[in-house]
């Protein structure tokens, strides 16, 4: 009997655990096999797990060799980490393609630590030197469509948009009147997410005497990020505060005590946090940039690499006047150059 073979290694964290749980909810009235990372929390007992895939190299490769194993012609794997499996198989194969950085911008990779860098430089090449044991791709929106067309060709596999989310999540938060958070960036700290331009952002806000409060959810091991917050509640009195990690099933609830989710980051395959605000009615500001327009409709935007930029849009959203200087004249020009002539 054919089977389905759901394939995650890796996943286990961010966007991607937050797709992941969902389906795995679905799929326990299907005949489905799983091969999941050990570093998945929160999910039940799955009695189809056939392996947990330990963070290392050998063990991604004895999941390799297990998939590769457990498949027969009629089965489906459904590799779900966005890349293609190392060795073909008799089983349709698909890919759910949700990490910007394998076809994102090659200098945003060298920003991360060497360990990060290796690590995406390899899935890289994996991604491109085994593509075509892969019948059928799938990515979130049109713009990843058209990036993903650009970095590998045209003559590859079928490319389809499917985006999903777990929509029944959003049906019974409620946004309540009285907030206690102004803005809020539900993000890890790698460096796409473009935190520390945020910061710089928060500290011209200060200089002009304004203080709105800022919400991160970085965890402890985002140290340098930490730190220039630190650093600046300290010279400039800036309002951040980082709550630290917060488990998916507790985003929503704060999301229902902000005034604005603000979102700079400077790439992504979907951008989750706007699909989550836009169903809970959260106004948004976020980069001005095709992956935003894809999923939702800010109520501001801004040029993610200028904090002039985007605490502009920040005063705007306060309806905070932007104290435009005075257009003169040419005559004005000349009578002030000669008024001591």
């Amino acid at each position: 009997m054919a089977k389905l073979i759901l394939y995650a290694p890796n996943v286990h964290t961010g966007g991607g655990k937050s797709l992941l749980l969902p389906l795995l909810k679905v799929l326990k009235s299907y005949d489905c096999k799983l091969i999941l990372d050990t570093r998945l929390e929160n999910i039940a007992d799955q009695s189809n797990t056939i392996l947990k895939v330990k963070p290392t190299f050998m063990s991604r490769y004895k999941a390799e060799v297990v998939l590769k194993k457990s498949c027969k012609k009629g089965d489906i794997v459904l590799c779900f980490h966005s890349l293609p499996p190392i060795f073909k198989n008799d089983a349709k194969v698909l890919v759910y393609f949700h990490n910007k950085h394998l076809i994102g911008s090659r200098r945003l990779i060298l920003n991360e630590t060497p360990r990060v860098i290796f690590r995406l430089t390899l899935e890289r090449i994996l991604a491109w030197l085994f593509y075509k044991n892969v019948d059928e791709y799938f990515v979130q929106t049109s713009t990843m469509m058209k990036n993903f067309e650009f970095y590998y060709s045209k003559k590859m596999s079928k490319v389809s948009i499917f985006s999903y989310t777990d929509s029944n999540a959003y049906l019974n938060t409620k946004r309540n009147i009285d907030k206690d958070l102004d803005f809020i960036y539900v993000s890890e700290g790698p460096m796409h997410k473009n935190h520390l331009m945020l910061i710089k952002a928060w500290v011209l806000l200060a200089k002009e005497g304004l203080f709105p409060k800022l919400t991160l959810t970085l965890s402890s091991d985002n140290h340098l990020i930490i730190n220039d917050i630190n650093k600046n509640i300290k010279m400039h009195k800036i309002k951040i505060e980082n709550l630290g990690y917060i488990d998916a099933n507790k985003v929503l609830k704060l999301y229902s005590n902000a005034k604005a989710l603000i979102f700079p980051s400077l790439m992504e395959s979907f951008g989750l946090p706007l699909i989550e605000a836009k169903f809970i009615g959260l106004p948004i500001l976020a980069s001005e940039l095709d992956y935003v327009r894809d999923v939702c409709s800010p109520v501001e935007t801004f040029d993610p690499k200028s904090e002039i930029s985007i605490a502009r849009a920040v005063k705007r959203f306060l309806k905070i006047s932007q104290n435009d200087k005075q257009s003169h004249s040419a005559e004005d020009f000349a009578t002030h150059i000669l008024k001591n002539f």
